[in-house]
């Protein structure tokens, strides 16, 4: 299977190239174009694309360890146990600091998280973002940390991770809250 991209000619190369700028784009660009949105102070700020880069990264190492149980691929035991450890932890350290962050970035700010920790968004955030995104990887983690991880335990926790990505994401779309930039703002929510 003769691909362009591998080849070692110009053409390959320029195609490499081409893919590791795609790549680039697409880790930046929903975290920058949301940090950029005015209207809505919860995503208007300069953590959500270091945030989001790191869930880009991390969905990326899920999709190989689920790619690699699929295929029958195994893993370096001590490669694999450092990856995870550090996809959990880095995102997971990410995402509450800036809920603690937006916690004190105005009125509007602590609505959205107040509907994300306690309202309406509350189930998708604890039971997707947090239990099956955060908890079952570093549960699972864990236990594979005793003994080398099987391949299948490494595509549970890529698909979990997979998961919480998907919820984090979501949760934080839904829990924006839109302040129209012209007029005035509720005085009390609902």
């Amino acid at each position: 299977l003769g691909v362009p991209w591998a080849s070692g000619d110009r053409l390959g190369q320029a195609l490499m190239g081409l893919s590791l700028l795609g790549v680039a784009g697409i880790l930046v660009y929903k975290g920058f174009v949301y940090a950029a949105s005015r209207a809505i102070p919860f995503w208007n700020t300069p953590l959500l694309p270091p945030l989001y880069i790191a869930y880009a990264l991390r969905g990326g190492i899920a999709l190989l360890f689920v790619l690699g149980a699929a295929l029958g691929r195994t893993f370096e035991a001590e490669s694999a146990r450092a990856i995870e450890l550090w996809v959990v932890l880095s995102t997971a350290i990410l995402l509450f600091f800036y809920l603690a962050v937006m916690m004190n970035a105005g009125v509007t700010t602590a609505e959205s998280i107040r509907q994300l920790v306690r309202g309406r968004i509350s189930v998708a955030f604890y039971g997707g973002a947090v239990l099956v995104g955060l908890v079952v990887p570093v549960a699972v983690g864990l236990a594979g940390y005793f003994s080398p991880p099987p391949t299948g335990l490494l595509a549970v926790v890529g698909l979990a991770s997979l998961v919480g990505d998907f919820y984090v994401k979501y949760s934080i779309s839904k829990a924006g809250i839109y302040v129209p930039l012209t007029g005035t703002f509720p005085a009390r929510a609902r």
